[in-house]
Parts: C-alpha cells; structure tokens; sequence
C-alpha cells in the first residue's frame, strides 16, 4: 500500500505540519511513502528538506498511463481538480485536513475505516 503526497501546497502549505502527520501515520501502520509532483526537482527537494528517509521521490502518475491495480491507495492534494486525472483510489484533500493537530489522528482513524 502507498500513499502519494503532492509538494505545492500540500506538503509545501499551509497544513504542513498536519501532513507530515498524516504521512507519518500512514508509515507506522505500513505504508509507503512517496512524494510526486508535476516537476521532479519539486519532489526530490521536499524529501530532501523534510528529511524523510524512507520516502521516494518521483512525477506524478496519471490514469491514463498507469494500470488501474497500480494505483496509490491513497494521495494527499490541495487542488481538488487533481482528482480526476491522478493514479489513486483514494484523495485526501488538504481542505478537509483539520487545523488542530490534536484532530488529525481521528481523521486518519476515520479514513482508514471507511476504506
């Protein structure tokens, strides 16, 4: 299972902290992490300046070039119109993200059951 973690305005925005929660969640229960975005260079700095050691860096996947049983179990994304065309089964987008760090658990406890 992996899930998919936009740079710009999502791991690079306003709610970092929380997905870089959310992230680190995921990773504890198994998932692996990788960090995509239109531009490589975006995603290989993320990983990079987030320390994230076990995260791959990589462009995004779209659904038209990837075979459905490829698809990330999960991606988080700030632009909701990314839905339609990006390779995951599943979209967190960073507006639904709760501000309080304290909230962010449940959240993920929550998608994790309605999975």
């Amino acid at each position: 299972m992996i899930i998919a973690c936009d740079v710009k305005g999502t791991l690079e925005g306003p709610k970092k902290k929380q997905v870089l929660r959310i992230l680190d969640i995921f990773e504890k229960i198994g998932y692996s992490v990788v960090v995509w975005s239109s531009v490589y260079s975006y995603a290989r700095d993320a990983v990079k300046s987030n320390k994230m050691t076990t995260a791959k860096a990589q462009e995004k996947a779209d659904i038209w070039n990837t075979p459905k049983e490829s698809f990330y179990s999960f991606a988080v994304e700030d632009d909701v119109g990314q839905g339609k065309w990006l390779a995951a089964n599943k979209f967190i987008y960073v507006k639904d993200i709760p501000e309080e760090m304290t909230s962010v658990d449940l959240f993920v406890k929550e998608l994790l059951e309605g999975q």
